[in-house]
């Protein structure tokens, strides 16, 4: 009457616990492709990282408070890194 182990890995959930996150950077490339990092730890909500086994994928979703409006001067082309 114990619980049932999962069938494979791709059905296992990984419980962290408590995770703290010290640092959040995004790196990205301005207009006038200079390299900028732009610090998102301090206004950082929400962070998640999602595993899909079956696809080989992984997605992560980043939620950021953004009360200074900062982030709306970044053109996000898709060459940004977390």
């Amino acid at each position: 009457m114990g619980q049932e182990k999962p069938q494979n890995i791709s059905e296992t959930v990984y419980d962290p616990g408590n995770v703290t996150i010290h640092a959040c950077r995004l790196n990205h490339t301005d207009k006038d492709g200079k390299k900028n990092t732009f610090n998102l730890a301090g206004g950082l909500d929400e962070f998640s990282v999602t595993y899909n086994t079956t696809d080989h994928s992984a997605q992560c979703k980043i939620v950021v408070l953004d009360t200074e409006d900062r982030l709306a001067d970044i053109d996000i082309g898709g060459s940004e890194t977390v």
